[in-house]
């Protein structure tokens, strides 16, 4: 005989002496379920990371940031990971499994320096493989960089009009960020071409350093170190790099005489511009040329400003192989005592060989 047990469950039969019955499935097997199916594979080689930016969030500056990424070969077939090349030199990445076979995961780490950086910062690294539909993924690695002392910038470039400019100032920012305050000794320079003027913006918080080029300034490119002793242990000398490029007080245009090929087929009359950006007046005089049968003129344009220079090159005029020209003419400025211009002169073009006669 059959019974029947309902309580708006699933019932289940029961085989009891004979007898069959309708009984409850337990909770359990009620609550049993299916596990989801693995993903589908594809037949090429396909690349998927579970992220790529790994984010460091906020660290002292010099701290050494270690990403792992987590990439999965989501193929049948094996995925080639060919090559890891970090976007410049303060990352480096560490070994890397090359082949990956079908399904399996594996990581890949990259390694960040941030001794140089402060604030935001953002870097990336390229992985390339074999995956024909993303032969390349771009990772990135972010965060903050937390510095107790920033200084902004740490270099700073003078392009003086000339070397006598004097209104030039580079400003430099000191921002301390830390709960203690600090203090600044005044500033020393490597390099007397420069100076510098400390002034406190917040007390113990945030300073200013003004700095410029003592004029007159050697012509070329001039460098220093400025320097400022600081209470802080985390920072206790800041080093701010100071460079000028000064142009020349004497400018002569153009810097050399370039002559056709020897010798001159006719006469040539060359002229050259002297510009003095010096600022003080100057005088030119004794002006002469290195080689014989050249005449040459001087003549001020602008008193102690402007001077032109006219030489005069006959017929036939050849500099003999090897041989160089010069042209010399003597200034009152004690920088630029004296003017050499080069003279230069190609050989003559090599002339085409005859073509043999054919007898016949």
């Amino acid at each position: 005989m059959i019974h029947h047990a309902m309580n708006n469950n699933r019932l289940a039969l029961l085989v009891m002496g004979g007898c069959v019955a309708l009984a409850p499935l337990s909770s359990q097997a009620q609550t049993a379920t299916t596990p989801p199916p693995p993903p589908t594979l594809t037949a090429a080689p396909k690349i998927r990371f579970a992220t790529n930016t790994f984010d460091f969030g906020k660290v002292p500056v010099g701290t050494v940031v270690h990403a792992t990424f987590v990439l999965t070969n989501v193929s049948t077939a094996p995925l080639e990971i060919k090559d890891v090349r970090p976007g410049c030199g303060c990352t480096t990445a560490g070994t890397w499994d090359r082949w990956i076979e079908p399904g399996k995961t594996t990581t890949l780490a990259l390694q960040l320096n941030t001794a140089a950086f402060g604030g935001a910062l953002v870097k990336h690294a390229t992985v390339t493989c074999n995956d024909p539909a993303q032969p390349t993924v771009m990772l990135l690695i972010k965060g903050e960089v937390w510095k107790p002392i920033e200084v902004q910038p740490n270099i700073v470039v003078f392009n003086p009009a000339s070397r006598t400019a004097s209104n030039d100032v580079r400003v430099v920012r000191v921002i301390n960020n830390m709960e203690e305050p600090i203090t600044l000794e005044p500033p020393a320079s490597s390099n007397p071409a420069f100076q510098s003027v400390l002034k406190t913006l917040k007390p113990g918080k945030e300073f200013e350093l003004q700095i410029s080029v003592i004029p007159p300034a050697t012509a070329g490119t001039v460098q220093g170190i400025i320097t400022v002793k600081t209470s802080s242990t985390n920072l206790p000398l800041i080093n701010v790099t100071t460079m000028a490029i000064v142009p020349a007080a004497v400018v002569t245009t153009p810097s050399q005489v370039m002559l056709p090929s020897r010798p001159l087929t006719g006469p040539i009359k060359i002229t050259l511009a002297i510009r003095n950006d010096g600022g003080e007046p100057i005088a030119l005089s004794n002006p002469s040329v290195s080689v014989s049968n050249v005449a040459v003129k001087l003549s001020e344009v602008q008193a102690g400003q402007r001077y032109n220079l006219v030489l005069d090159f006959p017929a036939g005029f050849e500099l003999k192989p090897g041989e160089r020209g010069s042209l010399v003419v003597n200034t009152s400025d004690p920088q630029n005592p004296r003017i050499t211009v080069p003279i230069l002169q190609p050989p003559a073009a090599p002339k085409p060989k005859a073509s043999p006669s054919v007898q016949r």
